[in-house]
């Protein structure tokens, strides 16, 4: 079993916040039934579901994330990176048990059980590459391939 307090323990807590900000759209904590309303039809296991649910929601321009400043942008996706890179970084746990406050969708942790939380976070790195990726190399920032990080290429997925 990874020893999840030690792998967080390499993370400041505005890092580990920043990376519930990826996914703070799909937060049900208190709000069950609208996001089941607007979510509930969204199948997790399906990589393309959540990539159509990114992309729709929050990831184009005129979208939630669209607005965010570079300064932002940066150092969301050095901690995306940072956690993505790290082998010990137990995603279920993060998501489901870290943050008393935040949930997914009941149908998506319940009724269709999320096989691989990872997969939320590679679906999000792609979307970052697709949408902010030359803002972000033009700031400076490296960004690896998805391949370094071990996410599998689209045809594989």
């Amino acid at each position: 079993m990874k020893n999840t307090r030690i792998v967080y323990l390499s993370f400041t807590k505005a890092q580990l916040n920043n990376l519930l900000l990826f996914i703070d759209d799909f937060d049900a904590y208190d709000k069950e039934e609208k996001m089941e309303d607007r979510f509930g039809h969204i199948d997790l296991n399906v990589r393309h579901n959540f990539q159509q649910a990114l992309i729709e929601h929050f990831f184009p321009k005129e979208k939630r994330f669209g607005y965010f400043k570079i300064d932002s942008k940066i150092e969301m996706t050095q901690v995306l990176i940072k956690a993505l890179q790290c082998a010990e970084f137990d995603f279920e746990h993060f998501v489901e048990y870290l943050s008393e406050e935040y949930s997914l969708p009941y149908s998506w942790v319940v009724q269709r059980k999320v096989q691989n939380y990872r997969m939320i976070y590679e679906e999000v790195y792609r979307m970052v590459v697709r949408y902010w990726g030359a803002e972000l190399t033009a700031a400076g920032l490296d960004l690896p391939s998805e391949q370094a990080l071990n996410i599998p290429s689209e045809e594989q997925a």
